[in-house]
C-alpha cells in the first residue's frame, strides 16, 4: 500500500471513529443550541460561547448605570406587537453554557411574572464579581463548533466560520452583537447571570 493510500485510510477511520463517538456534553450544547435559535448566524453561536465564558461584566459599569438600563428595557418591552409575540413560550432561563453555570435571563417572562428588578440587579452584580473570562474554554468552545461545522453537524459555511475567526479572533474575544437576522427574528431582551446567583436571590422562582 502507498504512504498516500494508507494516510487516505487512516484519515477515513478517524472520520468513522469521531463519527461514531459519543458526543462531548460541549458539542451536545453547542448543536442544541443552534437547533433552538435556527436564525442564528456564525456570530451569534459565537456571542453565546462568549457570555457562557466570560458573562457581562463589561456591561456593569456601576449599579446606577445597570438599574438605568435595565428599567429602560422593561420600559421599552412591547405588551402587544410581534416582539411580545417573539416571547410567548419563552422559559425564564435558558443555559448558554455546556456546564449550565452561565443563563440567560428573559426579561419578558420575568416582567410577566411581576419579578422585582432590583434582586435582579443584585444577581448580576454577584455575577460580574464572581465570574472571571476562562478564554482558554471559549477558545475550546469555539473549536469545537468548528469541528461541527467541518462534519457537516452544523448549518454553517465552513468560510463563513474561517473569516469570522480570522477577522473578529486574531486580536482576542470581543464582545459581539447579535446579528440582525437574529434580533429581527427573536428580538432578544435578556440578561447573563450565574445560576447560582439567580438561585440566591429567586429562590422559589421556578426556571420555566
Amino acid at each position: 500500500m502507498s504512504r498516500q493510500r494508507q494516510k487516505s485510510g487512516w484519515t477515513l477511520l478517524l472520520s468513522v471513529l469521531l463519527a461514531c463517538a459519543p458526543q462531548s456534553s460541549r458539542e451536545s450544547f453547542i448543536q442544541a443550541a443552534v437547533t433552538s435559535r435556527p436564525v442564528m448566524e456564525v456570530q451569534d453561536l459565537y456571542k453565546l460561547l462568549y457570555q457562557a465564558r466570560c458573562g457581562i461584566g463589561h456591561l456593569i459599569a456601576s449599579r446606577a448605570s445597570a438599574r438605568d438600563y435595565l428599567l429602560a428595557e422593561i420600559a421599552a418591552l412591547p405588551a402587544a406587537g410581534a416582539e411580545a409575540a417573539a416571547g410567548a413560550g419563552e422559559n425564564l432561563l435558558e443555559s448558554c453554557a455546556p456546564d449550565g453555570k452561565m443563563v440567560r435571563l428573559n426579561l419578558r417572562p420575568f416582567v410577566q411574572r411581576g419579578l422585582d428588578p432590583e434582586k435582579l440587579l443584585d444577581a448580576m452584580l454577584e455575577s460580574a464579581r464572581l465570574t472571571r473570562p476562562d478564554t482558554a474554554a471559549l477558545r475550546a468552545d469555539w473549536a469545537a463548533a468548528g469541528a461541527l461545522i467541518r462534519s457537516g453537524r452544523l448549518p454553517f459555511a465552513q468560510e463563513s466560520y474561517a473569516q469570522f475567526t480570522r477577522k473578529n479572533l486574531s486580536a482576542g474575544f470581543p464582545v459581539m452583537h447579535h446579528s440582525a437576522a437574529y434580533t429581527a427574528a427573536y428580538h432578544p431582551a435578556y440578561r447573563v447571570l450565574r445560576l447560582d446567583a439567580f438561585r440566591r436571590y429567586f429562590p422559589a422562582v421556578t426556571a420555566l
